[in-house]
C-alpha cells in the first residue's frame, strides 16, 4: 500500500463538470457565431445606406448644376426681352434711400 500510496493518483474530472465545460464552451461559441452574424448584417445595412446618401447626394449636384444653368443672365435676359417684353435700361438705375437710412450713413 504504501508503494500505492506513493504514486499520484490521476485526478478525474466528474461527468458534470465536463457536461457543464462542454455546456460553456457551446455557448459562448453560439454567442460568437450570432455577433459576427450581426456584426455582417449591420456593415450591409451600413453599405446600402452609404448608396443612398450617394444618390441623394448625386441627384443634390444636379439640381445645382441646372439652378446655375436656369439663373445665369444669358437665359434670363433674352427670355426676359422676347417673352416678357421687357427693355434693358440705357441707364444704370439709381439707389434710392429713405431717411432712415440716410440718418445711419450720416452717422457713420
Amino acid at each position: 500500500m504504501t508503494e500505492n500510496g506513493n504514486h499520484k493518483e490521476k485526478k478525474r474530472i466528474s461527468r458534470w463538470k465536463l457536461f457543464g465545460l462542454i455546456l460553456f464552451s457551446a455557448i459562448l461559441m453560439v454567442l460568437y457565431v450570432s455577433n459576427v452574424l450581426y456584426v455582417d448584417s449591420q456593415l450591409e445595412e451600413m453599405q446600402a445606406m452609404k448608396k443612398i446618401y450617394n444618390s441623394y447626394r448625386n441627384g443634390n449636384e444636379l439640381l445645382k448644376t441646372e439652378i446655375i444653368k436656369l439663373e445665369s443672365a444669358d437665359r434670363i435676359i433674352p427670355y426676359a426681352e422676347n417673352v416678357l417684353g421687357m427693355l434693358k435700361p440705357d441707364k444704370p438705375p439709381k439707389v434710392l434711400q429713405s431717411d432712415e437710412q440716410n440718418n445711419e450713413n450720416n452717422e457713420e
